[in-house]
């Protein structure tokens, strides 16, 4: 069991690498972005250097074209646009007084941009459901109530953080799907609001297992049979 949870935690491990690789930003967000770039004698570029950049939205409109980029202390400064959701702005940056380099990146929007970097965040919530899943696991592998309980209780607490993260990314990635949002947000509430009385009801019943048992070994020392004291317990 052991190399098998390793074994999947390293694979989410390297999809995590795979899936984080552009920048995440938050909708309307003021996103200072600063650069520093060499000229053709591989010093790093002036105030006399110019800058252009030029982005797209992700329909392929233009966003900003070959805006220039305004110089501050060795690096040039520029404010990206934010102001529609969506996957894949594409950035272009362009120095025509330089070795002419041209650099592209890109990054998405979001109504949120609470989490920096989805291949981690994904990550995150797969480990968790794997955990879950083996704590579920051993709820049906305990020898004892009070094991029973402690991983019926882990296991309940894994399933609030897992559904929770899944609305946080279905907020972030699935915004034009609203129905799906509100479905996760329902779930989450109604696995907070019954998770006291099901903790509550995992106590009262820890705590008639230990008062019936207590019961029993009196009845077997009084003579009882097991199958007896079981019966009147």
């Amino acid at each position: 069991m052991k190399k098998i949870l390793s074994s999947i935690i390293v694979i989410l491990f390297l999809i995590s690498l795979v899936t984080a690789a552009s920048f995440e930003f938050k909708l309307d967000e003021n996103v200072n972005y600063r650069f520093r770039c060499l000229d053709s004698n591989n010093n790093y570029c002036t105030s006399t250097t110019k800058l252009l950049m030029s982005v797209e939205y992700p329909d392929g409109s233009n966003a900003l074209d070959n805006s220039s980029m305004s110089y501050n202390n060795t690096y040039f400064n520029i404010t990206l646009p934010t102001d529609k959701i969506g996957n894949g702005y594409s950035a272009i940056i362009v120095s025509p007084t330089s070795n002419g380099t041209v650099t592209e990146f890109s990054y998405n929007v979001t109504p949120s941009g609470i989490f920096q970097n989805s291949g981690i965040l994904i990550t995150i919530v797969l480990i968790i459901f794997v955990l879950f899943i083996l704590s579920f696991y051993k709820i049906f592998r305990s020898n004892n109530k009070l094991e029973f309980i402690l991983f019926s209780i882990i296991s309940y607490f894994l399933l609030l953080v897992f559904i929770f993260m899944i609305w946080q990314l279905s907020k972030n990635y699935l915004y034009t799907m609203e129905w799906i949002i509100s479905l996760f947000h329902i779930l989450f509430l109604i696995t907070l609001i019954i998770m006291f009385p099901f903790i509550i009801f995992l106590f009262v019943y820890l705590f008639y297992n230990i008062f019936t048992e207590k019961n029993m070994k009196e009845m077997i020392g009084m003579g009882y049979s097991p199958e007896e004291a079981r019966r009147y317990k």
